[in-house]
């Protein structure tokens, strides 16, 4: 199954932990993206909260999430122009405690210019254990993640 690096939040505009807390809270939803994005049904998103090195020391993943729709769709924003729909599957709390990019990796300067990029198997299973080493909760059995 194909693995993605998606950023949540912009440069301009840091990803909370208010804005976190909501997306937990409803289980996922829309992900935004300035081009058409080669991810499909199933695929999954790990999510880098854009900001969290700023904050936090150095960049910082918070979740896993499963793309719920079939293809992209237009979203109606003019900056962030197709949008998909997902669940979370893993999530830390708290964004503080959340494992560090460069433990997958992943530099966030690679991210910089990108909404999204491609992982391999092998950074996707490693950002689930990561995930719940540090006490995050799995939604699905890993089994089929």
């Amino acid at each position: 199954m194909p693995w993605w690096i998606k950023v949540a939040g912009t440069g301009e505009t840091a990803y909370t932990q208010e804005r976190w807390d909501r997306r937990r809270a409803d289980g996922g939803g829309p992900s935004l993206f300035a081009k058409r994005p080669r991810i499909a049904r199933a695929d999954r998103l790990v999510v880098y909260a854009a900001g969290s090195a700023a904050l936090y020391g150095e960049g910082r993943f918070i979740g896993v999430e499963e793309v719920l729709s079939d293809e992209p769709e237009p979203s109606g924003h003019e900056r962030w122009r197709w949008r998909l729909h997902t669940r979370v599957i893993a999530a830390v709390e708290l964004i503080s405690h959340a494992p560090a990019l460069r433990e997958l990796g992943v530099s966030p300067k690679s991210l910089r210019q990108h909404s999204h990029i491609k992982l391999t198997e092998e950074q996707g299973r490693h950002a689930l254990e990561l995930l719940r080493i540090a006490g995050g909760r799995l939604e699905l059995p890993t089994s089929r993640l």
